[in-house]
């Protein structure tokens, strides 16, 4: 069993750049992603959240493999910190938590937002309409306005409803796995804060 507090330090060093890492291409996300998910889909977000997506899906595999590549150095690091005696006292409880909302975020981006990625065109696609082209003759100098009831696809009739709904999938999906992210660092801060007034403590009573 790994004993060594510098060996401890490198697995949290790990697990903190690793979440820092996922959570920062995530929010790279937002600029396509906030024009869909937080007010009514306008032509020219989807427009952006398109191009954006189909940009992304055209990177080379390597590229695309860092994430499996980081995700699985953070939650290895989490389940060794587990096997390791949960680090002692009460630390088990932000192993534990940890482990939980890493493992859901690598899962809700793995189920939730690669499947609709696979919808979305490759940039190098040349049968994909430009997500911006409408069948109007004189378009309105304002866009329709949308209830929340109401389809996007009313917005852009030249785009796919599946593209659309891919979109709007693939935004809730990266959202949810910020979300648990941000808890794994929170538990971080935590489990560090609980530590250093433990050795403060035992400092005292010496």
């Amino acid at each position: 069993m790994i004993k060594s507090r510098n060996c401890e330090n490198i697995r949290l060093a790990a697990i903190l750049c690793s979440a820092s890492f996922l959570l920062g291409t995530l929010f790279t996300h937002w600029i396509a992603d906030h024009g869909t998910l937080w007010q009514t889909p306008t032509a020219e977000s989807l427009s952006t959240s398109l191009s954006y997506y189909r940009n992304l899906v055209s990177a080379p595999e390597p590229i695309k493999m860092v994430i499996a590549v980081v995700s699985s150095v953070g939650i290895s690091s989490l389940i060794i910190g587990l096997i390791n005696g949960f680090g002692g006292d009460s630390a088990w409880v932000f192993e534990a938590a940890s482990l939980f909302l890493y493992s859901t975020a690598v899962a809700v981006y793995y189920l939730h937002a690669l499947p609709p990625l696979s919808n979305i065109p490759l940039s190098t696609d040349s049968s994909m309409h430009p997500p911006y082209h409408h069948h109007w003759t004189t378009p309105p100098s304002h866009p329709p306005s949308l209830s929340p009831f109401d389809t996007p696809d009313v917005l852009l009739p030249s785009t796919p409803s599946n593209l659309i709904a891919a979109i709007r999938d693939i935004a809730a999906a990266n959202l949810l796995s910020a979300v648990s992210l941000t808890g794994v660092l929170l538990f971080l801060a935590g489990d560090a804060y609980v530590d250093y007034e433990r050795r403060q403590q035992r400092s005292m009573d010496r």
